[in-house]
């Protein structure tokens, strides 16, 4: 199959190509990239393709640099039915505004703004214009949005597979050429808990001799299994789960689960629904999900998912019978050396 793959590399090269173009027509400025808004725009952003935390990373800075800003972030929506400009409100849904955007403003709601706009500039503009008192915005997923020059740009990578050692799509998970890095102030590794300190200083000397930027390493830590019906975290864990999600990379969950409780090690206790990144959930999902839980000959059982399908899947479940077997897995995003970056 690996022989295959590299049948894909003439289509890598001509993407290669084009997205050079683009990157040199903005380079030498015929094609315009606007950095005056008047206020300090972060950017955050990644090379590759999905699950590399940028969600958790942006409720990250929301966190910690609320109490000294007010801050407005502006997203592409990815998955939203909606189109153009679109401003979060109590109301919201993710068919308007996207799972991931709408999981950070019901954290956030009462100190934040957010905003949708698959054009970026427009977003920032007219997020400035009907909140005037904004002093930072952030904005999620935006690194190879050139239109904008932010005055901050960290760009994430995941420490096991990191942008350094993929390739360009279709061939590997690269969205943007490695090259693009040399715009990023702030080097974030993502997920990197398990990483030795031999292996990090091998990182660091790849990308301090090629990019000469700061370095930090993050982690992804579960916070628990959260009923959210009634509120509490729970004491023990099931002993059989049905874990149902539809995120980039769910094999970081499922270890978690697995150290969590010996018995989720055996495949008949812990079933797994892995879905497409961003799926949007039916009652025909919930059927589904109905049916391989009732698989389970134990008491000690239960549904979970993740924050990000919750968002979706919540709205759907209430209206169930079996409401009160759904668990959620929160998650934090946990910085090393958190002083010096921020």
């Amino acid at each position: 199959m690996q022989v295959f793959r590299y049948l894909l590399l003439p289509i890598s090269l001509l993407y290669g190509l084009v997205l050079r173009c683009r990157h040199w027509l903005y380079n030498l400025g015929l094609f315009p990239s606007n950095g005056s808004f008047g206020v300090p725009v972060i950017c955050v952003g990644n090379l590759n393709l999905g699950g590399t935390g940028k969600t958790p990373f942006t409720e990250f800075l929301i966190d910690r640099l609320s109490a000294d800003f007010t801050i407005g972030v502006v997203s592409r929506g990815y998955g939203r039915k909606t189109k153009g400009f679109f401003m979060a409100n109590a109301e919201s849904t993710a068919a308007q505004i996207g799972d991931e955007p709408l999981q950070i403003f019901q954290k956030f709601s009462s100190i934040i703004q957010l905003a949708v706009c698959e054009d970026r500039t427009r977003g920032v503009n007219r997020m400035i214009e009907e909140c005037p008192f904004l002093d930072l915005i952030i904005l999620d997923d935006a690194f190879q949005h050139r239109k904008i020059r932010a005055d901050v740009n960290i760009l994430l990578s995941p420490y096991k597979q990191p942008y350094f050692k993929d390739f360009l799509l279709p061939l590997g998970k690269l969205r943007d050429v490695k090259a693009a890095a040399k715009r990023a102030h702030f080097m974030v590794f993502t997920k990197s808990e398990k990483v030795s300190g031999q292996h990090r200083l091998a990182a660091q000397r790849y990308l301090t001799k090629r990019l000469s930027k700061h370095f930090f390493y993050s982690a992804i830590q579960y916070k628990g299994l959260y009923s959210p019906f009634s509120g509490q975290y729970l004491e023990v864990c099931p002993k059989q789960l049905l874990l149902v999600t539809g995120i980039a990379r769910p094999e970081y969950i499922k270890e978690y689960l697995e150290g969590l409780e010996p018995e989720l090690k055996h495949a008949e206790n812990l079933q797994t629904l892995f879905l497409a990144d961003h799926h949007n959930y039916t009652t025909a999902d919930l059927d589904k999900i109905a049916k391989i839980f009732d698989t389970f000959a134990g008491t000690e059982k239960a549904i979970l998912t993740t924050e990000k399908d919750w968002v979706k899947l919540g709205p759907l479940v209430t209206r169930t019978p079996n409401k009160h077997n759904w668990l959620v897995a929160p998650i934090s995003f946990v910085m090393e050396e958190e002083s010096r970056f921020l």
